[in-house]
């Protein structure tokens, strides 16, 4: 049966293997704590102590791989003012199933989830709560990191409540995932943001994305819709190289009308697809050779493939 262990040390936690010899251990970090690290100097022994982790309200940052490879850690219940979730903080947590600052019951938004925090972990459910707000390409912008979920192989929805930014391969070889809800704020995703998401069926581009870059979703096998979601002007100016390549159950892609200033669009764009037929819904955009799956029209006007 665990134990609690409470932590009251001032300033970054340095958990090592004699802090946990009685585990496993559930641990209590206190409020005088501002800043949290365990990694410093444990053994992996250690780290298989933890089990739950209750942190004390004082705590506005996790800091780079503060639970990484905390093979038996399953909860964590956080600060109300936690602000950072640093590099690798739950790196390769295969217990990991649950953290309240990924659920709706939290008051403050995050600012930013960084790269790998989650990777490999075992959540299978995120509602994601990031400070949002208009982008202006700086630090403060809300983002969530590369690889942030890369491989949790049972994540199955998650729920973007505000966001500026995913970055590149957030969610890549996520197999499981079948759901994904955007604001209306979220203003960018990174290159094969959901590669090889092969249960994903369905997404719905939020209104105020300007990007979609390279492979954002190769190797989506089951996508089966696009849904741009109408603002006037449509912000999209970049349709990246293969960003739909691999979709084998994708036949079909309808651009809306507002989007006519896209200023990158390439032979390449649709390469790879299975396109086969292209509704560009009154857009006036110069012809180009596109490389399509097959014959197709364009348009209510449609374009061969070449």
């Amino acid at each position: 049966m665990s134990s609690w262990l409470s932590v009251f040390k001032e300033t970054i936690i340095d958990l090592r293997k004699d802090d946990l010899s009685a585990g496993p251990h559930n641990v209590k970090i206190s409020n005088a704590v501002s800043s949290l690290n365990f990694s410093n100097g444990q053994t992996e022994d250690a780290r298989n102590f933890i089990e739950v982790a209750e942190i004390g309200n004082n705590v506005t940052t996790l800091e780079e791989s503060c639970f990484a490879n905390c093979g038996n850690l399953s909860v964590v219940y956080s600060s109300p003012n936690l602000l950072y979730v640093g590099d690798y903080a739950f790196k390769n947590c295969s217990s990991f199933v649950y953290a309240d600052f990924l659920d709706s019951g939290r008051t403050n938004p995050l600012v930013r989830i960084g790269r790998q925090a989650f990777m490999g972990s075992n959540l299978n459910f995120a509602r994601i709560n990031l400070k949002g707000g208009e982008w202006t390409g700086s630090s403060d912008d809300s983002s969530v990191g590369e690889e942030a979920f890369r491989n949790c192989k049972n994540l199955i929805q998650v729920q973007f409540t505000g966001a500026n930014s995913i970055e590149d391969n957030v969610f890549e070889g996520c197999e499981n995932l079948v759901s994904v809800e955007f604001n209306n704020r979220h203003s960018y995703f990174g290159s094969s943001a959901f590669k090889d998401c092969t249960r994903l069926k369905t997404i719905a581009i939020p209104p105020k994305t300007y990007m979609i870059p390279e492979r954002t979703f190769q190797g989506c096998t089951r996508l089966r819709n696009i849904e741009f979601q109408e603002y006037e002007p449509s912000l999209v100016t970049y349709l990246g190289d293969y960003f739909i390549s691999g979709c084998t159950s994708l036949t079909s892609l309808t651009l809306p009308a507002s989007m006519d200033d896209l200023s990158y669009f390439s032979d390449n764009t649709f390469s790879g697809s299975s396109i086969k037929r292209l509704k560009l819904n009154g857009l006036t955009m110069a012809d180009i050779t596109l490389n399509l799956g097959g014959d197709e029209t364009v348009d209510e006007r449609t374009y061969d493939a070449r």
